[in-house]
């Protein structure tokens, strides 16, 4: 994949730190004398922009992605959108390990939000072990996108969280998922802590081998020391993991009863899923499991202080068979590399 240029409508840092990068910015004269003098020329016409790639990253707020759908598409460019508003309608969900294949080819489609991702992978692998009855949680942290008005927080938070329980019913419908949601002062990373109702008594053992058979999860130990200072020190990007954590320090089960606590990066889940979205929309990979691989192997898959412990091992190749979905073989497909904005 090759990066083209940077659209911004905004002349702060964001444009200013990309054209300082070296790479190329589209904007509009507004958004150009904003820029240092030192700066490389600013390009005004995104039509120039256009014409010289195969696929758009848009992460421009909810409300303009249906309008601008139509310039994307009389271009001929594909388009990965974000979750959230009219996008919703403007183009299907996308999260990899669920309904990657179904996206190959098509003009555009949504990544959903990294709360929604990990909804879908902590709970559906626990569906799909036949653990899962329903399940109720709290999502703890503050949505880089919501308002800053102390007035509109409530409501903003309650859009949100039915935004979430929507997009990820609509991955998996089988999903009985009740989510609620307390602000919190941290962006970059969410806490969501969840009481989960069986379907049959189990063991701690059990539920961790289910979540330790699923894509893109990992397990984490108090004792392994602080999460954020650990993910610097082995090079993850910026400081932030792809995967879901979940504690094992906090995994409890009584019964028909489950409780566990896992913690969400927001950066580091959406990058590598729209990585996995260029892919399926250009069908250069046509096989998920093999797009994700080459992502996460990119990115860099995980330190080592997060690999299973010997129990935890056990418990996976128990799970593992009968849970993980999809080949790791390659798919790629002739053509020449996407071009991306």
């Amino acid at each position: 994949m090759t990066l083209v240029g940077i659209r911004d409508v905004s002349s702060g840092r964001r444009a200013t730190n990309a054209a300082r990068r070296g790479f190329a910015v589209y904007a509009t004269p507004a958004v150009s004398h904003g820029l240092p003098a030192s700066a490389i020329p600013v390009h005004a016409r995104l039509d120039d922009l256009l014409e010289q790639i195969d696929v758009v990253v848009d992460c421009a707020p909810a409300g303009t992605a249906a309008k601008i759908l139509k310039r994307y598409g009389a271009a001929g460019v594909r388009a990965v959108l974000q979750t959230g508003g009219t996008q919703a309608a403007a183009a299907p969900p996308f999260l990899a390990e669920v309904n990657y294949e179904s996206v190959v080819g098509l003009p555009a489609t949504r990544v959903v939000s990294s709360d929604t991702a990990a909804v879908v992978r902590t709970l559906g692998v626990l569906r799909r072990a036949g653990l899962l009855a329903r399940a109720s949680g709290t999502l703890a942290g503050r949505c880089g996108r919501c308002a800053n008005a102390l007035g509109r927080r409530v409501s903003d938070a309650r859009i949100r969280t039915l935004a979430r329980a929507r997009d990820a019913q609509e991955l998996a419908p089988d999903l009985n998922v009740t989510l609620a949601e307390a602000d919190a002062p941290h962006a970059r990373c969410h806490l969501h802590s969840w009481r989960v109702e069986l379907a049959r008594r189990s063991t701690p053992d059990a539920v961790l081998g289910a979540l330790c058979a699923a894509p893109r999860v990992v397990v984490a130990r108090m004792c392994d020391g602080i999460l954020a200072e650990l993910m610097c020190d082995v090079g993850c990007l910026d400081g932030e993991l792809g995967s879901v954590v979940v504690w094992e320090d906090l995994l409890a089960v009584q019964g028909h009863e489950a409780f566990f606590a896992c913690q969400v990066f927001d950066e580091g889940t959406v990058v590598r899923e729209n990585i996995d979205a260029i892919r399926a929309l250009t069908g250069t990979v046509r096989d998920g499991a093999e797009s994700m691989r080459l992502t996460d192997e990119a990115l860099g898959t995980g330190p080592a202080f997060l690999s299973p412990s010997a129990d935890r091992e056990a418990a996976r190749r128990r799970q593992g068979s009968r849970l993980l979905r999809g080949s790791t073989s390659s798919a790629a497909g002739a053509g020449p590399r996407p071009a991306i904005a």
